[in-house]
C-alpha cells in the first residue's frame, strides 16, 4: 500500500514538473465556455447538456473557418480544401462510431461525459487546423 502511494505522489511531481517545461498553450474560449458551464451545473445531464453547446459551438467555428479559407484559395486549393474536408467528414462519422462502440459500452455515466467531451475535442481541433491554414494565407 505504501509502495502504491510513493508511486503516485512521485508520478503527481514528475507531471507537475514537466507541465512547466513544456510551453503552455492558450486555452481556446469554447473551453473556458465550457469550464463557465460546467461549473455552474456539475450534474451529468448539466455536463452533457454544456457539452451539447459545446460542441454546436465547435461546429460552427469548423464551419465559419472553412469559408473563410475557402474565399483565400485558388480554384485548384478550393477543390483541394473541399476533396479534404469530405474526407475528413466521413473520418469523423467513423470515428464517432467507433466511440459509441468502445466508450458508449462501458458502464457508468461518466463514460457519457467522457465520449461528448471527446467528440467536442476532435471538432475543435479540425477548426483549428483550418485556421492555421487560414493565417498561413494572411501571412
Amino acid at each position: 500500500m505504501k509502495k502504491c502511494i510513493v508511486l503516485a505522489v512521485a508520478a503527481m511531481v514528475l507531471n507537475f514538473s514537466l507541465s512547466f517545461a513544456q510551453p503552455q498553450k492558450q486555452e481556446h474560449q469554447i473551453d473556458k465556455w465550457l469550464t463557465r458551464c460546467i461549473e455552474q451545473d456539475s450534474s451529468t445531464a448539466g455536463m452533457r447538456g454544456c457539452c451539447g453547446k459545446a460542441y454546436d459551438m465547435c461546429d460552427k467555428e469548423l464551419n465559419k473557418t472553412y469559408k473563410e479559407l475557402m474565399k483565400k484559395l485558388n480554384p485548384a486549393g478550393q477543390k483541394t480544401l473541399k476533396e479534404a474536408q469530405t474526407l475528413w467528414i466521413k473520418y469523423r462519422d467513423a470515428e464517432f462510431k467507433l466511440k459509441d462502440e468502445t466508450i458508449g459500452t462501458r458502464q457508468g455515466t461518466m463514460w457519457l461525459n467522457v465520449g461528448d467531451s471527446d467528440r467536442v475535442e476532435f471538432v475543435k481541433q479540425r477548426a483549428l487546423e483550418l485556421k492555421r491554414y487560414s493565417e498561413i494565407l494572411d501571412e
